[in-house]
């Protein structure tokens, strides 16, 4: 059972991290760039609590891009002669992995509903080009994502959705994106099936390469434990103190939280102490290997008076062996 886990963003708004969002979509079908995470950081979010860590830089784009989009959405109705409306998020029962967030609905003002969804991006001015040419693959994704959510959860579906991009300070652009269901739907399979499969079966993703190394704590720290690593230990102690059968998934949180450890020398919980300690690999040399090796390029009669030089020659015994008959 995955408890929810709700979070308050820098726009007030509250969305439930323990499930599959439209940001989380285009991940799943491979169209994320690498700053949107890793199939791994998603199961780590949902399974375990533990957040991806953000660079400052990027945590400052994301907190003024909340910031900016009641001024976006502001701007784009008045754009289109259309209201702008808060969206509630929309979070149903089932499936358990469903979770959407529109931006704003847009209306006409009239009792007709919803005339449109209004997504807000703010988007470096460098890229104004590429979408000039074509919104993101992921973009498109969290729109379709959000279109199809709220068909399921209303059976009242919208016809399309306005992204409304602002590219620096400067340009305010307007994309319309069609609701196609197939494609909805499409998504909605990708998602349900990578939930049975890392969510529900546990299987454990492969984490990205960078995300191998070590995080950014400076070497020797000791530090407190954040909240999902706190889960974690938790989890651990309780494993642990079972018995045998859950060595798959005591390894499991073990990895995770030798990778959030980074280079922290000491992670403090009120439930326990993590001590993380470097251990010295092993050499073996496999000198038969070597031998073969050389011996192309050394001389044969070099490498037998080595091998004599090199020789023990052990003392010959006597044996007495018996076969015993019944």
């Amino acid at each position: 059972m995955i408890a929810p886990r709700l979070k308050t963003t820098d726009s007030g708004d509250v969305i439930d991290l323990s499930r599959i969002g439209g940001s989380d979509i285009g991940v799943l079908i491979g169209a994320s760039p690498a700053s949107y995470g890793s199939e791994w950081d998603l199961q780590q979010r949902i399974l375990h609590g533990v957040d991806r860590l953000e660079s400052a830089e990027s945590q400052e784009w994301m907190r003024l891009g909340s910031l900016l989009e009641p001024v976006i959405g502001t701007e784009a109705a008045r754009r289109l002669g259309l209201i702008a409306h808060d969206a509630p998020a929309i979070v149903p029962d089932a499936p358990r992995w469903l979770r959407a967030t529109p931006d704003y609905e847009l209306s006409d003002g009239t009792a007709v509903g919803t005339v449109a969804l209004l997504e807000c991006k703010k988007v470096h001015s460098s890229k104004r080009s590429e979408w000039s040419r074509s919104i993101p693959d992921n973009i498109t994704a969290q729109v379709q994502w959000t279109l199809h959510a709220l068909a399921y959860a209303s059976e009242e579906p919208v016809p399309y959705a306005i992204v409304a991009a602002l590219f620096g300070t400067q340009s305010l652009d307007l994309h319309r994106v069609d609701y196609d269901p197939n494609i909805g739907a499409e998504l909605f399979t990708v998602a349900s099936e990578w939930w049975d499969r890392h969510i529900v079966g546990a299987q454990p993703c492969e984490p990205p390469a960078e995300r191998l190394g070590p995080q950014e704590h400076p070497t020797g720290e000791v530090r407190e434990a954040t909240e999902g690593e706190d889960y974690l230990i938790v989890e651990l102690r309780r494993l642990e103190l079972q018995s045998a059968g859950n060595e798959d998934r005591i390894a499991e949180i073990r990895s995770a939280l030798l990778f959030a450890a980074g280079d922290a020398a000491e992670i403090e919980s009120r439930h326990g102490n993590l001590r993380v300690r470097n251990v010295k690999g092993s050499t073996t040399t496999a000198w038969a290997k070597v031998v073969n090796d050389l011996r192309p390029a050394v001389d044969a009669t070099v490498i037998a008076e080595a091998a004599e030089k090199h020789t023990k020659h052990g003392k010959g015994r006597r044996e007495l062996r018996c076969s015993w008959k019944d």
